[in-house]
């Protein structure tokens, strides 16, 4: 998750060739920010300021937007480069990216561009306090150890739609959100608390009672899911995979093809369903 400020001394700029006043790099920043390219840079960029300087020119550094928050500021760069993306020297598409529609997408219907409800990849790891099999069995997904990853399953809202992924295996289930998070122990399936008896792994209920170590469950319903021994998934298929508990597939519609395929669903038809 990006931490940004809320003081609007944020601008965005950019970098134009004085020879065609093409516009070829777009950042953000306050202060000097906008010159630091100058004295250092990488890749196609650095070639171009130095083209520009052997033609005995200085790039032009022009502010584009300004007054603007820090996340107003990265919606700004991210958008700018999506629109001239083609004609620019950026090597990565702004921390805001995920806001942004992928170019290559024109033709589909995404979840959360083109449906109002999102597709969440969901990854939470195996161990000794919790089972994939648990989860698919009892209609749940959980994170704990810490609130640093039990916090993220607030990102999903009632109504997303969710991917689960086993880490080193690959996607098991398809989902919907049912409710919002909550403690394991206020957990209930078909109205009656998780026992340990009931579950292949039981340490998902060992610190039930500290609210920091706790275990946390979004209740799911599965559309599709499938043991972990057959996850599906494609290796140097540029699939989407991260350390993250959660994060956002509207950017990643190859992924998002690929679970469709696998798992014979629309997902866009899904997310935008009542």
């Amino acid at each position: 998750m990006v931490h940004v400020t809320t003081d609007a001394k944020y601008y965005v700029y950019g970098y134009y060739d004085p020879r065609s006043y093409r516009l070829f790099y777009v950042g953000k920043g306050r202060g000097p920010r906008k010159y630091s390219h100058l004295k250092s840079g990488t890749g196609q960029k650095k070639r171009m300021i130095a083209a520009i300087r052997k033609a005995g020119l200085k790039p032009l550094v022009k502010v584009i937007a300004t007054g603007l928050t820090e996340r107003e500021a990265l919606i700004v760069e991210a958008a700018l480069i999506w629109v001239l993306q083609p004609q620019l020297t950026n090597e990565i598409s702004g921390s805001m990216s995920e806001c942004v529609r992928p170019p290559e997408s024109l033709h589909q219907d995404l979840p959360g561009f083109d449906t109002e409800t999102a597709a969440h990849f969901v990854n939470v790891g195996e161990g000794p306090t919790r089972s994939w099999e648990d989860c698919r069995k009892y209609s749940f997904l959980a994170a704990g150890g810490g609130r640093k990853w039990s916090d993220q399953l607030s990102r999903l809202p009632v109504g997303e739609i969710v991917v689960r992924y086993v880490k080193k295996r690959g996607y098991v289930g398809v989902g919907r959100v049912e409710s919002a998070v909550m403690p394991v122990s206020d957990f209930r399936y078909k109205g009656c608390a998780l026992l340990a008896s009931m579950l292949t792994q039981p340490g998902l209920l060992r610190h039930a009672a500290d609210a920091a170590r706790s275990e946390y469950v979004v209740p799911i319903e599965w559309i599709r899911a499938v043991p972990a021994a057959e996850a599906q998934f494609r290796r140097r298929a540029g699939l989407f995979t991260t350390q993250l508990v959660v994060a956002a597939l509207s950017r990643q519609p190859r992924t998002l093809r690929f679970v469709e395929d696998a798992f014979g669903v629309s997902i866009s038809e899904l997310a935008s369903a009542p």
